[in-house]
């Protein structure tokens, strides 16, 4: 599903490329529903590390007490990386149904001693990939905002020619350095990659597990569901060879496209028993992370050939691996 998302809002924005950019500000941009956009909020905790309870207790107590939100309306998910610990927040959409409710809450939340700063940020939705070609990022400490940037793709050389058909969408992928305001949040939380600020909630993914460290420090994060016996496959190569799941199938992925036979079906001697989808095999859901480059080109052959990426994926690992050959 999110392969046909991404396909969608690239289109969206090459559909636009004539159309002359929105002038906006940051302040402007406060104005702008959340409901409409990619947006978020993420707070850096003190302490090295930090009491959970008494964070989470500080939320609750913001939230649920001062605010009057019901349990369950805001979510938070606690995670580390190298640059601290962090929690990302999804608030009800009633607390902050646009980027101006959404920053005051920061604001608010910048006071707690147990913050040392809050961020939000801002993405354009499809609906405004035509008329905002741009991201925002705004940053609050001890009860003050402490900086607005506004990045305007179109002063990129490389998005514009991106926008001309000179560059592919992985190309611009590449492009897209520590100038553009998310990449440099990343950089900033120690986040891999851009990719969790583009796309709604994605922060919540790296919580529960992190990331592997072995497919790169700019990832994609994909969820997929696959044969059951095909992720016991995954899993077992990727124990054998002490690597992630995500980096034994990343490198299938590889192997497939230096053979330039991505998005092909795996012939009928390759198959598997499992891999016949007529049998309708039992299947799970993973979450894979993969360089942004590999799953780039993945992701362009499932939009080209209207392929879901499960397809794409699932078809590499066997070519890479197989079953006859066991």
């Amino acid at each position: 599903m999110k392969a046909l998302w991404v396909g969608a809002w690239l289109w969206a924005a090459a559909a636009g490329a004539e159309k002359a950019p929105r002038a906006v500000t940051t302040e402007a941009l406060e104005s702008w529903r959340r409901a409409n956009e990619v947006s978020g909020l993420l707070i850096k905790v003190a302490g090295a590390p930090p009491v959970k309870g008494d964070v989470l207790a500080m939320l609750d107590g913001y939230f649920l007490t001062q605010l009057k939100s019901e349990a369950g309306e805001t979510s938070y998910a606690f995670f580390q990386t190298p640059k601290g610990y962090w929690v990302a927040v999804a608030p009800a959409e009633k607390l902050a149904p646009t980027m101006q409710r959404l920053n005051a809450l920061a604001l608010a939340l910048s006071k707690k001693p147990q913050v040392e700063q809050a961020i939000t940020w801002l993405h354009p939705g499809a609906e405004h990939a035509l008329t905002f070609e741009g991201e925002a990022v705004w940053r609050f400490a001890s009860g003050q905002k402490t900086s607005s940037v506004l990045y305007r793709w179109r002063d990129d050389p490389a998005y514009l020619q991106w926008l001309n058909g000179e560059l592919t969408d992985t190309q611009l992928t590449k492009a897209q350095g520590a100038q553009y305001a998310l990449t440099a949040l990343a950089e900033e939380c120690g986040v891999p990659g851009r990719w969790f600020f583009e796309y709604p909630n994605e922060l919540f993914f790296l919580a529960p597990n992190g990331w592997p460290h072995d497919v790169g420090d700019n990832l994609a994060m994909i969820s997929l569901y696959l044969p059951v016996a095909t992720l016991v496959e995954i899993q077992q190569h990727a124990e054998a060879g002490k690597m992630s799941q995500s980096r034994a199938l990343q490198n299938a992925l590889a192997q497939v496209i230096e053979a330039k036979e991505l998005g092909e079906e795996p012939s009928a001697a390759q198959k598997a028993p499992w891999d016949d989808t007529s049998a309708k095999p039992k299947t799970r859901r993973a979450d894979f992370f993969f360089d942004r480059q590999v799953f780039g080109e993945a992701n362009q052959v499932a939009v080209d050939n209207s392929l879901s990426l499960a397809s794409v994926f699932s078809w590499a690992w066997r070519k890479a691996h197989p079953y006859s050959k066991k």
